[in-house]
């Protein structure tokens, strides 16, 4: 009897000590950093600005310079150089 629990204890030892090396680290979440491509249909002039909240493609967004209307043709992602992203990792340090 005492040899069966011996080896269901060790199979219960093995099973937990695999499950803590196995583990493997869950990846930091890095929040997007997007921009909003903002076009003016009569005169083509176009500018990019940050997204805001409630942004979405074909969005009216107000009216241009030549008194044409803006509208809101693309919404993408803007990626970090390595430069950005190691002044980001250093100024997050002294964040409070």
């Amino acid at each position: 009897m005492d040899f069966i629990i011996f080896i269901v204890l060790s199979f219960i030892l093995v099973f937990i000590v695999k499950l803590l090396i196995s583990k493997k680290k869950v990846e930091e979440f890095k929040p997007l950093k997007l921009s909003t491509l903002v076009e003016c249909k009569s005169c083509k002039n176009f500018q990019t600005r940050n997204y805001k909240d409630g942004d979405y493609l074909y969005q009216h967004s107000g009216e241009c310079k030549c008194g044409g209307q803006l509208w809101i043709t693309k919404i993408y992602n803007v990626e970090e150089t390595e430069k950005e992203q190691k002044w980001r990792q250093y100024t997050e340090r002294f964040a409070v």
